[in-house]
């Protein structure tokens, strides 16, 4: 699969007491507030999704707090009908049974949003985001261990000011 390098960008720009200020997200991505997330409509186990958000020059996503997964979730939403499968995340404990981190910063996991009996352990290391299988108007954006070699959509997230 060849890679074209995305130069449009959706930019919003700011005014403020330091000057002009713009922030931009690829074509393609949706602005956050400090993040540009892509939602991807294919489908991958969790190691091949990360592997292709870095070649965007991102990590899966990293949901920090309530407002983050708020948002990420009412993103996903928007676009149900054309998803299959749930949204892989960042998260893995795969290293240490039942210790979460973030797998692309190596940092515990202090936020979480997991659904009622979660996580469940076992061979389930990888974290996924319910939006479609196994979810209902409760427990759409709740999170549920996964085996990693399932295939889920996933989301890309990178900084704003990142080129």
């Amino acid at each position: 699969m060849t890679m074209w390098k995305i130069n449009l960008y959706h930019c919003v720009v700011f005014l403020s007491s330091l000057g002009l200020y713009q922030s931009c997200c690829p074509e393609g991505w949706v602005k956050g507030r400090y993040s540009c997330y892509y939602p991807s409509s294919e489908s991958a186990s969790w190691q091949a999704a990360s592997a292709r958000c870095r070649s965007m020059q991102s990590n899966l996503v990293i949901i920090n707090d309530y407002d983050e997964n708020h948002f990420v979730t009412g993103m996903l939403k928007e676009y149900i009908q054309a998803y299959k499968h749930n949204f892989w995340l960042d998260g893995t404990d795969a290293q240490h049974e039942g210790y979460f981190l973030w797998s692309s910063t190596r940092q515990p996991i202090s936020y979480k949003n997991w659904n009622v009996h979660e996580p469940s352990g076992g061979n389930e290391n990888c974290i996924e985001m319910l939006v479609k299988e196994y979810a209902n108007l409760d427990t759409i954006g709740k999170w549920n261990d996964k085996i990693c070699s399932y295939l889920n959509h996933f989301v890309c997230e990178r900084s704003v000011d990142d080129p």
